[in-house]
């Protein structure tokens, strides 16, 4: 909030696929299979910095709650005129309760061993709303965490 956000065309596939390539050594170390899942370009209008910002805060947040063995599978897809972004993770989840809670600064879950401010999903919420976008936590399929972004997409 404080400086006025760059608008530009950002091609959240290129985005995630930077993003990802920068974490995988970390992935690799702390024995989690990270994967990404794309169907090709998907081009929104924003901060690109703000908006690679956010795909950073939930890959590290699924990177520090994911136990070994775990996988972690970030998607990108362009549907009409949305862009989706999902990260999932094989991770504890979080329970259906707090998943309103978790987006309010500083707020951490009881119990939370991994080391954390409680600003990264607040900063996540920030970013999406600014470009547009909405952010939804869900439950993954065998457990663990389902974030899915939705922006608007540029005109084709």
């Amino acid at each position: 909030g404080s400086r006025r956000p760059r608008q530009a065309e950002v091609d959240m596939t290129e985005v995630a696929r930077d993003v990802l390539g920068a974490h995988a050594e970390d992935a690799l170390r702390r024995g989690l299979d990270l994967a990404l899942e794309v169907e090709g370009p998907a081009v929104v209008s924003g901060d690109g910095t703000m908006l690679r910002e956010m795909l950073v805060n939930l890959v590290d947040n699924a990177l520090r709650y994911t136990p070994a063995p775990g996988e972690i599978v970030v998607g990108v897809a362009r549907a009409g005129r949305r862009v989706t972004l999902t990260v999932a993770d094989s991770g504890p989840g979080i329970p259906e309760a707090e998943r309103e809670q978790v987006f309010e600064r500083f707020y951490r879950i009881i119990g939370t061993q991994a080391e954390g401010s409680g600003l990264g999903l607040a900063i996540v919420r920030e970013v999406v709303s600014g470009a547009g976008g909405t952010v939804d936590l869900g439950g993954a399929p065998g457990g663990g965490l389902v974030v899915t972004v939705t922006l608007p997409a540029t005109q084709d």
